[in-house]
């Protein structure tokens, strides 16, 4: 049985914090699930001591940090890395854009106190570090597109464009960075299903589901044409915006990120995202729009009817 030898993986998966109005179990979910993909020898075929995770409890920012090191201590040039990030993410302090772990500090603005979350710049240096030709960071935040250093500059005048983007002399050869969307778009999901509208895209590429067999693998550049289609499509459907970008930073060429799958799920395995199952919207049929739209709240906690939360958006859809 062929394994996908090259690849490394550090999937990450909050879903718990510290402060529990800020909880989203449906990322943790979902990452779990991704991790799943990946080590099934029929599915993605990782090597299982290659995929490293860290949920609920386990993602703390420490952890997170010492998980990038242990990937760029474990790998060569000739690894593929799989980074997954999904979880909040929100501005800090002083107006960088960072992916929140499980010991984040929000403050009653909602942002996140720099010391305690991941910024983009913190994640640059720690991938410069990972000697791998082909890194892929996959963003499933809201307003992704941040990760990269776009701004808002009205409202943060003084956020550091150079110090929080994603620079092109990152790593020696090339990396990927895909997001859930775009800098002004949440990451979907509907109440009552296991993963993100982005996540359970990703999750059903990794399945061989809307990709072509290229020589025998996954190549990310598929992946991405079938998420952006699927995730804009489901958007849509339920009037809002959600784009999946990819961006191409220093040279790649054909990235497989994965064994094609030796065999595909069925329907009654798991129902495809065009049935929009998966994600952070409910499948109920829309009056109109604009009931959809009074109707639509952000994600907090499912134990909690506090106020709501700007990040991960859930939309809780009736007629």
């Amino acid at each position: 049985m062929r394994l996908f030898e090259q690849g490394h993986a550090l999937v990450v998966g909050v879903g718990e914090y510290e402060n529990s109005e800020w909880d989203a179990p449906v990322t943790r979910d979902e990452a779990q699930a991704v991790v799943t993909a990946l080590r099934d020898p029929y599915t993605a075929a990782y090597r299982p001591e290659n995929v490293h995770s860290l949920y609920g409890s386990q993602a703390t920012r420490a952890a997170i940090l010492n998980g990038l090191k242990q990937i760029a201590a474990k790998s060569d040039r000739q690894a593929t890395i799989l980074l997954y990030f999904c979880g909040h993410g929100e501005f800090t302090t002083d107006g960088s854009y960072a992916f929140a772990p499980h010991d984040a500090i929000f403050r009653d603005d909602d942002r996140i106190e720099r010391s305690s979350g991941i910024t983009s710049h913190e994640l640059q240096l720690l991938v410069r570090e990972i000697p791998a030709r082909k890194v892929v960071c996959v963003i499933n935040t809201c307003f992704a597109g941040h990760v990269l250093g776009s701004r808002l500059r009205k409202r943060l005048p003084r956020f550091d464009l150079e110090e929080t983007a994603i620079e092109s002399d990152t790593t020696g050869e090339g990396l990927v960075v895909l997001t859930a969307g775009r800098a002004t778009q949440a990451s979907y999901y509907r109440a009552r299903h296991p993963y993100t509208l982005f996540g359970q895209a990703f999750i059903d590429g990794l399945r061989g589901e809307g990709v072509p067999n290229y020589e025998g693998y996954v190549d990310l550049f598929d992946l991405y044409r079938m998420i952006h289609r699927r995730v804009t499509s489901a958007a849509e459907a339920i009037y809002c915006e959600q784009e999946p970008t990819i961006t191409i930073v220093g040279g790649v060429g054909h990235c497989p990120i994965a064994c094609y799958p030796h065999r595909v799920e069925s329907a009654a395995e798991g129902s495809p995202l065009v049935e929009i199952n998966h994600s952070y919207r409910r499948s109920r049929p829309l009056a109109s729009r604009q009931r959809l739209m009074n109707q639509c709240t952000l994600l907090r906690s499912e134990s909690q009817s506090s106020r709501a939360r700007r990040p991960l958006a859930l939309a809780n859809v009736s007629v």
